[in-house]
């Protein structure tokens, strides 16, 4: 009901007056909070990953997923297949780079390759259905990488660097020339080209280091063969010498009863008997197991020693563990045959040691020596880490 005044007029309501701000108050107008699209589900990270590689392949997979979401929602259409291929491949490489990795792929890294050719594959893709802004900024990286991994006379990549040279080459009077889809195909190719590379490289790398574990793993085996023998039957590969008056063997020396020959003459049975029995009775089970121990502590200390002219690498099979991984066996092997070709009389004056620590430091020695015949596989081993991306990085003049 509406209330009249006293001289019958009904008053006016009054209204408050808007200021300028557009508040009764004069105050600032409240802003509506900013309206963000919500993250896709398939676009969060998840846990770490038990391998650095495999961390690395997941953190590529959603950076490209998301630049693929982004590109497709753009103005320009983008081909169904390629949407459908670039989804296919990050799915297989985060799949593979989530999967636990069974003994054999580690060792013909089937699991790696899937996981970066997919990487690859999804990559060229999205460059194809990339606007042109961004595939210019993308060149400088795109160059870098292919002149690492293509050599110089490579038609890709000079073709390729052409095309970098003229996007490049602009001035007030003569703006850049736009990218053609000729040339985002060229571009495409000389990537291509380079990743395929980086890929064998790597492949270069895994079969090196398989070779030498094969390899370590073969001589380990036959040092544990000549350890079982000596313990088991210590009498058939004895590793004693016969000093004048006594037998010495690594862990203990025995006097010969009864008188000596002189030296240069020939023994008597008598003699050659007693040279016998101190022999069998100071030969010990444990003789050579500790003679191969103390050559492997030799190789070790040689390996590490060597490690400091091996360069580290990026790629995931470590050839420096592999290699000190060589050395360990070789250097149990050959302070045994070491001692055994001195037993033999093979180095003329060096066929009789005079008491254990004799036998045991010259363990040592034929255990570091071995560094001798590993240095050349250190030697390979530089050249293949060396290999990847290496010699092909530098520029070409222009």
């Amino acid at each position: 009901m509406t209330t009249t005044a006293a001289n019958g007029r009904v008053p006016r309501t009054t209204k408050k007056r808007s200021t300028p701000e557009g508040t009764p108050d004069g105050g600032q107008k409240p802003q509506a909070p900013p309206v963000t699209a919500p993250i896709p589900p398939q676009l969060h990270v998840g846990g770490p990953a038990d391998h650095s590689w495999r961390e690395t392949a997941l953190t590529r997979v959603y950076e490209l997923r998301a630049l693929a979401t982004y590109f497709t929602g753009l103005d320009h259409p983008v081909p169904q297949t390629l949407a459908q291929a670039i989804e296919g491949h990050l799915h297989a490489a985060e799949q593979t780079a989530r999967s636990r990795t069974s003994p054999r792929s580690r060792i013909n890294g089937s699991s790696l390759e899937r996981t970066r050719s997919n990487l690859d594959a999804a990559e060229s893709d999205l460059l194809r259905i990339a606007p042109a802004d961004y595939l210019v900024g993308q060149l400088p990286s795109i160059e870098a990488h292919v002149r690492q991994h293509l050599p110089r006379h490579d038609p890709r990549r000079a073709r390729l660097e052409s095309i970098v040279k003229e996007s490049r080459d602009r001035s007030p009077d003569r703006p850049r020339r736009p990218l053609t889809e000729e040339d985002r195909n060229v571009v495409i190719s000389a990537l291509h080209a380079a990743n395929s590379e980086a890929r064998r490289e790597g492949a270069q790398v895994r079969s090196f280091r398989n070779v030498l574990l094969v390899t370590a793993g073969l001589m380990t085996v036959a040092a544990l063969g000549l350890a079982l023998l000596g313990i088991v039957s210590p009498e058939t590969l004895p590793v004693c010498f016969r000093p004048e008056g006594k037998v010495v063997c690594p862990t203990q020396e025995v006097d010969v009863p009864g008188p000596q020959a002189p030296a240069g003459t020939g023994a008597s049975a008598v003699e050659s008997a007693a040279i016998a029995e101190a022999e069998q009775e100071a030969v010990r089970s444990w003789d050579i197991p500790l003679i191969q121990l103390v050559g492997l502590i030799a190789a070790a200390v040689a390996g590490a020693a060597a490690l400091r002219s091996i360069k580290g690498t990026s790629t995931p099979y470590s050839i420096p563990v592999a290699l000190a991984l060589l050395k360990l066996p070789t250097g149990a092997l050959t302070a045994l045959l070491g001692l055994l070709l001195m037993r033999g009389q093979f180095v003329p004056g060096l066929s009789a040691l005079d008491f254990p620590a004799q036998v045991l430091a010259w363990a040592i020695a034929f255990g570091y020596a071995q560094q001798l015949f590993t240095r050349l596989v250190d030697q390979q081993g530089q050249q293949v880490l060396d290999s990847v991306g290496g010699p092909k990085a530098r520029p070409v003049e222009s």
